[in-house]
């Protein structure tokens, strides 16, 4: 009785016996989910197919993955509250934050300006802290909410612990289905608040009026909104996770040092006279099949169709020395002491981004939204693009402080080529060094490197006129390309994982395109 009485009210009250009928339950008819005795049958499930035996049914009551599915999927709201809590936490601190920033703004241009203002400065700052306050009520209503939610799924979590140790079979599965209709209820709350935007991202942006620093007859100092962004991070159900391991995934290449091969070579040369004077440091291919070269002697991108003709040179002010994709027709490029982010259809430069110290080898991390690039002076410095806050990840060396350094990031793994050095290094996304590679025999003056989706790493020598393809651990190292197959001053190369081909371009070109196999 005292194991009895640990079950949910709700289980507890299960019973094998029809009510309506006064008979014992024989069958269960998986069509409408109910247990049948043999008056129901005959009443109420007559055209009902597929009847099954009660006692066929609960022989797998306890031993059927569902308890378990439940079990996880109750792990997983818990998971997801716990998520979302901690999301709203650092959103309201990164809220305080700009709520700082737009206060600093208002202050130092309140400096500027005479007493007149001193009304205007206070309607403003009320209207940030009113905005701010707004945010926090909202905040606060969700996560008390959640924390309810958080108590719930200890409930639930409790009733199925006590239905596995010592509920009947019977009871055991029709209490799960009655628990996973809780747990579906949970889920479905847990989505609302992705649907109604109570867990976007809040912004606040404070638009200062230009005409605040040279008129004294304006009525309001500016304008203060919240914005939201879609969430940072995705919510996942045990049933998504089930489906996505269901859903057919393409097998990928399986290709190592060994078996890679260079093939159909394709030469870019419809541009005439155009890489004459040029001195080519980066390059990429474009989603759309067009490629971009990084011209550091003549200051501009140098934008090349499909079919080797020229589509258009974007002309910029200092560098380029590297180029990165960021986006479908965004890209970033390295400069004299910034990181430019550049739209190469309208050529408008969107970000300038001060790096304080001269920018060259640059990569960028779709995954974690950050750029990553080498910094002389500073060494390897990551850009947050949502905020641009710069992070040094590799402090510099005294022997790298001149020379030519590149990069690229796949995965977690950051790799540098030093030509000075004869090196290329891989560190972890947080600096940690994981493998030197250094052979003057196989690969001195390691410049342009690319890697493939399987981590193999295609590395240009300009003191060998060669191409090679690197290992993930360094053990192998395999000449691809080399002078007698026209490799000369090779400064720019770019693996496109999605095609599968390798471009390759010379200091003053041409430029040429391998598939890669």
């Amino acid at each position: 009785m005292e194991s009895y009485y640990k079950l949910p009210t709700s289980i507890a009250n299960i019973v094998n016996f029809c009510e309506d009928h006064d008979m014992k339950y024989e069958n269960y008819c998986p069509h409408h989910n109910k247990l049948c005795c043999p008056a129901c049958i005959s009443t109420k499930h007559k055209n009902c197919v597929g009847l099954l035996l009660l006692q066929d049914v609960l022989k797998t009551a306890k031993s059927s993955t569902l308890l378990d599915s439940i079990e996880v999927s109750i792990k997983d709201i818990k998971t997801n509250i716990d998520t979302i809590i901690k999301n709203r936490h650092d959103d309201l601190k990164t809220f305080g934050k700009q709520r700082e920033k737009c206060q600093d703004e208002i202050k130092q241009l309140r400096f500027k300006i005479n007493c007149h203002l001193d009304e205007l400065e206070q309607q403003i700052l009320n209207e940030l802290a009113a905005a701010e306050n707004k945010v926090k009520i909202k905040t606060n209503k969700v996560v008390a909410d959640l924390s309810e939610k958080t108590k719930h799924a200890d409930i639930l979590q409790q009733n199925i612990s006590s239905l596995k140790e010592h509920g009947s079979d019977l009871q055991a599965y029709i209490g799960s289905k009655m628990i996973e209709a809780d747990v579906g209820i949970e889920e479905k709350y847990i989505q609302s608040l992705i649907k109604d935007g109570s867990i976007h991202k809040n912004l606040l942006k404070c638009k200062i009026d230009d005409r605040i620093s040279r008129l004294t007859s304006i009525k309001t100092f500016g304008n203060i909104s919240i914005e939201s962004e879609c969430l940072l991070f995705t919510l996942k159900t045990e049933k998504e996770k089930q489906a996505q391991i269901l859903t057919s995934i393409p097998i990928p290449i399986e290709r190592t040092v060994d078996n890679i091969k260079l093939s159909n070579a394709s030469k870019i040369d419809k541009t005439g006279d155009l890489f004459k004077k040029s001195d080519i440091r980066g390059a990429v291919i474009l989603s759309n099949g067009q490629m971009l070269f990084a011209d550091c002697s003549q200051r501009k991108l140098i934008l090349i169709n499909n079919d080797g003709t020229l589509a258009k040179t974007v002309l910029v002010t200092s560098g380029p020395y590297d180029v990165s994709i960021i986006g479908d027709r965004k890209v970033a490029m390295s400069a004299f002491r910034a990181v430019h982010i550049i739209d190469i259809d309208s050529e408008d430069i969107k970000d300038n981004i001060n790096t304080h110290g001269e920018c060259q080898g640059i990569d960028y991390h779709s995954a974690r939204g950050m750029i990553i690039c080498y910094v002389k002076s500073k060494g390897i410095q990551s850009i947050q693009l949502f905020d641009k806050t710069i992070s040094t990840i590799v402090q510099v060396r005294g022997d790298s402080k001149t020379g030519s350094f590149y990069i690229a990031v796949y995965g977690d793994n950051i790799y540098e080529s030093r030509a000075e050095q004869h090196t290329i290094t891989c560190y972890s996304l947080v600096g940690e060094k994981k493998l030197v590679y250094n052979n003057t025999d196989l690969l001195a003056s390691p410049m342009a490197i690319s890697v493939d989706d399987n981590s193999n790493l295609f590395v240009s020598s300009n003191f060998t006129n060669s191409l090679v393809a690197l290992s993930p651990d360094g053990t192998i190292c395999k000449q691809l390309l080399s002078f007698e197959d026209g490799i000369t001053r090779p400064l720019a190369l770019y693996f496109d994982v999605k095609k599968n081909i390798l471009l390759y371009a010379k200091k003053t070109g041409p430029a040429f395109i391998y598939n890669v196999s």
